[in-house]
């Protein structure tokens, strides 16, 4: 399969990004769910999505942005998620140049939308170390960075505390991406 997730990443972003919006626009269609304050939990390229919706759309009013990727040139050089046979296609400029403002690093410093968390797990494959700090750096002073050193020590955490989407909200509705 030629074309994936990753090699139309200009298109699978932004796309998704609006077919978050809609899900948020069926639900209110039905008015059996509160939209008014939307949360979205996001994992990996579901993280950029959730924070690229919420910044398109003022219902999302909370994102939890579980390892998100980001830094594009450096994601793409180094994460377990791209195979070694296609990597070279993805660093080449004519590639990179489709997705800068889509690249969480560069997006992140101007965001002004609700409120983030972004949680990231030391040793993932997904979004490499170097890649985790730029994001972390990147982040507006709104938002929350937590930092677990592996998996159990996230889940622990989790189970320890009244999970953050929910302590924010209200009456909430959450979207997964």
């Amino acid at each position: 399969m030629r074309e994936w997730f990753v090699s139309e990443l200009q298109e699978s972003l932004g796309t998704s990004t609006h077919d978050v919006q809609m899900i948020i626009d069926y639900l209110a269609s039905h008015g059996d769910v509160d939209t008014t304050k939307v949360g979205v939990l996001g994992e990996g390229s579901g993280g950029v999505i959730a924070i690229l919706a919420a910044d398109a759309d003022s219902r999302i009013a909370f994102v939890d942005a579980i390892n998100p990727s980001g830094d594009c040139p450096d994601w793409l050089k180094e994460s377990g998620v791209v195979p070694e046979k296609e990597r070279a296609e993805y660093l080449k400029p004519e590639f990179l140049q489709r997705v800068p403002m889509l690249d969480l690093v560069k997006y992140l410093p101007h965001f002004s939308s609700g409120r983030i968390r972004i949680e990231q797990v030391a040793g993932e494959p997904i979004t490499p170390k170097d890649v985790q700090a730029k994001i972390a750096a990147s982040a507006p002073s709104l938002s929350l960075v937590v930092q677990y050193e592996d998996m159990r020590t996230q889940v622990q955490a989790w189970t320890a505390q009244e999970w953050w989407l929910k302590s924010n909200c209200s009456l909430l509705s959450l979207l997964r991406v």
